[in-house]
């Protein structure tokens, strides 16, 4: 059989060329290249090997064909002499001649994770990476700033709340699912949400709601609400959902009794 490694290291050397220049021509690896000019061809699906072989010979104006040729030959030789070699019967006996032993040539896997850590080894590579986690940190603590801030605002606001008046009286009556003694509301906030709530003119309980949180009081007769995000929540009168619709962002003052939800205003404030 002819020898397709020693031919392309011939043609090679007289054109003049070493393996280093050839691996600058061909942007191939240099170890890609001692590979092909030593006869071993598995270092990659054969596919790749037959284009680096294509690539290298046409640098070295050589004859493609030719080379090409050369290695299906030894390539099919190859797979055709496993085959037959696979299983060996003597005298009714079965004897593998399969190099047991033989280890796999993982040098290609070795270079190509040298490779991935000698990248991510750059100092540019390390500042985007560090870049990133001090904007995604930024962010964290922008965001949680922002509903701290809401938070106080609405809380102010509540602090200098003025005495109610009823001026409303759109409302359904819930007398039939309602105890004589007994009130239960229940608030579900679909959005971050400051409320104040007295419980029969007597308790006052102040909370914050964020998305997803729920809240279940008890009073007698009725509860009075100071809603800093009116669009933020969801009522239950004893686990019934209330008719009441508000807008995000706007403050509201609703009456919650037996009758169902009411909006109630302050006294020389302008309607909302």
């Amino acid at each position: 059989m002819k020898d397709l490694g020693k031919e392309l290291r011939e043609l090679r050397i007289q054109k003049g060329y070493s393996l280093k220049e050839i691996s600058y021509l061909t942007k191939f690896n240099l170890k890609y290249l001692e590979y092909l000019e030593s006869n071993n061809f598995n270092f990659l699906p054969e596919v790749y090997v037959r284009s680096f072989l294509k690539t290298y010979v046409k640098v070295l104006d050589g004859n493609e064909k030719y080379f090409l040729e050369l290695l299906d030959e030894i390539l099919h030789k190859s797979e055709t002499e496993n085959t037959s070699d696979e299983r060996v019967t003597f005298l009714g006996h079965n004897a593998s001649t399969h190099k047991e032993n033989e280890e796999p040539d993982i040098t290609p896997k070795v270079e190509f994770f040298k490779k991935t850590i000698k990248i991510f080894q750059k100092p540019k590579v390390i500042l985007l990476f560090v870049g990133l986690a001090f904007l995604v940190f930024l962010f964290l603590i922008l965001y949680n700033t922002t509903d701290d801030s809401k938070e106080e605002v609405l809380h102010k606001n509540m602090k200098n709340e003025e005495k109610f008046e009823l001026v409303d009286e759109k409302s359904s009556n819930f007398s039939s699912i309602v105890n004589k003694d007994s009130l239960t509301l229940g608030i579900k906030a679909v959005d971050s949400v400051w409320i104040q709530v007295k419980l029969d003119d007597k308790v006052v309980k102040e909370m914050y709601l964020r998305n997803g949180n729920y809240e279940k009081l008890r009073a007698i007769e009725k509860f009075y609400l100071f809603v800093g995000n009116a669009g933020g929540i969801v009522l239950y009168l004893n686990d019934k959902e209330l008719p009441f619709v508000g807008n995000r962002g706007s403050v509201q003052r609703l009456q919650v009794d037996k009758n169902g939800v009411k909006l109630i205003q302050v006294k020389n404030e302008p309607e909302r």
